[in-house]
């Protein structure tokens, strides 16, 4: 489970860096978005809250306590994939202007 919420994770990121950056070579200019301007500023530090969920997961596994407790751990895996999806989405169709 933990594998496979990270791996969707990654290619959600990994396919909306990718469009990221094909729409700011197509363009050259992206001043007109602010939200463009910061995800190409900071994409890279997106690659990070897998590797938090991960963490979080595994210390939750070995915890198995109130806020370390494995539902909690599966619900912090799916909230990370759902933002890794909203930032793919809106790569796709935030609108430039």
């Amino acid at each position: 489970m933990i594998t496979v919420l990270v791996l969707t994770q990654f290619v959600f990121l990994i396919l909306g860096t990718i469009f990221l950056k094909g729409m700011v070579n197509a363009n050259g200019d992206i001043s007109s978005s602010l939200y463009f301007q910061l995800l190409d500023k900071y994409w890279l530090w997106l690659f990070l809250l897998p590797l938090a969920g991960v963490a979080y997961t595994l210390l939750s596994y070995q915890i198995n306590k109130r806020p370390f407790s494995l539902t909690a751990a599966r619900v912090v895996g799916a909230v990370i994939s759902g933002f890794c999806l909203l930032v793919f989405v809106s790569v796709l169709f935030f609108p430039s202007a």
